[in-house]
């Protein structure tokens, strides 16, 4: 089997969707491709099922963002990365197959980092950077009550 690159839904076999479209706040033209994907009844793959990314000091959409929409107007998603499982068991493999109990996750998403992390059995600090770097404590509090969600921190910032 050869795969070859096309942007025309009429050509293609299936959606790869790894990330937002040139980062901007929302791509008029990837929204009208995926629309125009729908109408072939495609399937998509989202490898990024991040809503959102800071990029360079911006938020921008992301590769779920355009995969949630997908889904929501009846197209098939099969969705890889954080929350669901397999990235988690391919990552503790690479990592010697740790005991969890000396895993800590970090991430500034509750849809991805907080409740794959919840999931998957592993401690979890919710950064407030990135993309939630404005919220407030009191907010970030509200919210996790909210979800049911309970990672053992909550940091304001984070540097290697």
């Amino acid at each position: 089997m050869k795969l070859l690159k096309t942007v025309k839904p009429d050509e293609a076999d299936f959606i790869f969707n790894c990330v937002g479209a040139k980062y901007s706040t929302e791509n008029p033209d990837t929204l009208e491709g995926i629309k125009d994907a729908l109408k072939y009844d495609l399937p998509m793959i989202c490898t990024n099922p991040d809503i959102e990314v800071d990029h360079g000091g911006k938020i921008a959409k992301c590769a779920g963002y355009y995969a949630d929409w997908y889904e929501e107007n009846g197209g098939k998603v099969y969705w890889y990365g954080k929350p669901h499982e397999p990235i988690y068991d391919i990552a503790f493999e690479m990592l010697g197959n740790p005991e969890k109990e000396r895993v800590l996750a970090i991430g500034d998403s509750l849809r991805t980092d907080i409740t794959g992390a919840k999931k998957y059995g592993v401690d979890a600090v919710w950064n407030l950077d990135g993309t939630t770097k404005n919220q407030k404590l009191e907010e970030a509090r509200a919210q996790l009550k909210e979800k049911d969600l309970r990672p053992i921190g909550i940091l304001q910032g984070f540097e290697w």
